[in-house]
């Protein structure tokens, strides 16, 4: 664990954009039911101070509604994903602190938090009625919280699904190959298909992408295909849906499509399929869709999966 109230070596906190300078760690305070925690400074790629976050360490009731991380950017760096990016240099520290999973909370009307924590992929477990002595009632006037929870480690092993039930009365998805996850490379555990009518002609691909992180919000959940004689008829969308069922059978609770500003087919697809348009986003300098394809932006559609649980938190917001 972290030397309580001394510094310790954090020189891998940073990227090449931001860095996270120590302040202090304040040991934990059972009386008041605080954890112990560690503050930084964010300082952008100049030295220039950006921002502030913090860090709790271990799991409380408590903690459940404030979250482990909090954070702060300074308004002329915002909209750069520098609190997405100190999110996820804090994660490698609770990492090595044996944290298996942390948690992030926010206020239901708090849309840039909330994106940020969908940017990092986490998992909306409850929107949670804050208890009646919580201060936070009153230091943000929101009575609920959004839950998000991170996975710090995850396992692999035969989390692919049978996927017969991949058809409709005009297409079926026919699995060609399962890609295991490469946390190296940032990539995560994919599904590829085979777009074919239902006399087993291939007219496309597709594919899925399960869970979610910063490559898969630029790169999308989900890609596909469909082969010049094919198009017209909609089997994009079309695959899609079916894809929507699967990603809902791992428990995700949406799944993001992506499109470059000029594929108009693609757009259209992502309307035709009620896509939320998030935002349109320039692609980070060292994105490989950048220096590889020379790609600058993506259009960023969100598809919410409707599922028992996202209909009860939606109806307590």
């Amino acid at each position: 664990m972290l030397p309580i109230g001394e510094p310790c070596d954090m020189d891998f906190l940073k990227t090449e954009e931001i860095s996270l300078r120590y302040i202090t760690l304040d040991p934990d305070d059972p009386q008041r039911k605080w954890d112990p925690a560690v503050h930084f400074d964010i300082l952008d790629h100049t030295g220039a101070r950006a921002g502030g976050c913090n860090l709790r360490l271990g799991h409380s009731e408590a903690l459940y509604y404030a979250g482990n991380i909090g954070y702060q950017i300074d308004e002329p760096w915002r909209g750069h994903h520098y609190a997405g990016k100190t999110c996820r240099l804090l994660f490698e520290l609770a990492r090595r602190q044996g944290m298996e999973y942390v948690i992030i909370t926010c206020a239901p009307e708090n849309q840039p938090s909330r994106r940020t924590c969908e940017w990092l992929g986490g998992e909306l477990v409850e929107i949670v009625e804050l208890p009646e002595d919580d201060q936070r009632r009153q230091l943000t006037g929101s009575a609920y919280r959004c839950i998000f929870r991170f996975f710090l480690t995850r396992g692999d092993t035969d989390m692919f699904l049978d996927t017969d039930f991949l058809k409709n009365d005009e297409i079926q998805l026919i699995l060609e190959k399962t890609v295991e996850a490469d946390p190296g490379k940032n990539w995560l555990p994919a599904y590829h298909f085979a777009i074919c009518d239902l006399s087993g002609a291939k007219m496309g691909t597709c594919d899925l992408r399960i869970g979610h992180n910063e490559s898969v919000y630029y790169g999308g959940n989900i890609g596909y295909r469909i082969d010049e004689p094919w198009r017209g008829h909609h089997y994009a969308g079309k695959a899609c849906r079916l894809l929507f069922e699967l990603a809902r059978r791992h428990g995700m609770d949406y799944v993001i499509i992506t499109c470059n500003p000029d594929n108009r087919p693609s757009r259209r697809t992502c309307e035709w399929l009620g896509g939320e348009l998030v935002e349109i986003v320039e692609l980070p300098e060292d994105n490989s869709m950048r220096v590889e394809d020379g790609e600058t932006h993506k259009y960023i559609y969100r598809f919410g999966l409707k599922t028992e649980r996202n209909e009860c938190a939606e109806g307590r917001s």
